[in-house]
């Protein structure tokens, strides 16, 4: 008698291993991409941090704030351009509108389209801003998980555009 001992997998078996990754690989790679997005806006608002407190040494020493990058006592990761600051995937402004200097942080280079704020002296500018704290704005629902998944308190629409969130 002539047997043939046969250990292999058979080809339904090799389709549903290979359909049982693709489910899984479909669920998990929306919230990896949610983990890496919430890590580099956490990076972006630490570098802001950062930002907001050389403006206040700069004020100690010149009883005004800057605009320009260059005169703060910091270093930053990125390219520096005047009132501009690039990184990977951010760009920082330091925006000076009639008797307000404040930091814009911009996401660049993605399906991401929220920006950071925070003005740098203790007044008030417009219905959704106060001097000194930190506030995103959301301009999709992706956006508005974001924000909130960084500790955001839901302050309002504003100009129709943008949801706003104190962080």
């Amino acid at each position: 008698m002539n047997t043939i001992n046969k250990k292999a997998f058979t080809l339904i078996e090799m389709l549903v291993v290979v359909l049982i990754i693709g489910i899984l690989a479909a669920i998990a790679l929306p919230q990896y991409e949610k983990a890496v997005e919430k890590s580099r806006a956490a990076e972006a608002l630490s570098v802001m941090k950062t930002i907001k407190q050389a403006q206040e040494v700069y004020l100690l020493i010149t009883d005004n704030y800057t605009t320009d990058f260059a005169e703060l006592d910091v270093t930053l990761p990125g390219n520096p351009s005047g009132d501009i600051y690039n990184t990977k995937y951010f760009s920082y402004v330091l925006v000076k509108e009639s008797n307000y200097i404040y930091l814009d942080i911009y996401r660049r280079n993605s399906s991401y389209s929220y920006w950071f704020t925070s003005m740098f002296d203790k007044s008030k500018y417009g219905v959704y801003q106060k001097g000194g704290e930190f506030y995103c704005s959301a301009r999709s629902e992706k956006d508005d998980e974001l924000c909130k998944a960084l500790g955001g308190v839901y302050l309002g629409r504003e100009q129709n555009i943008t949801n706003r969130y104190k962080i």
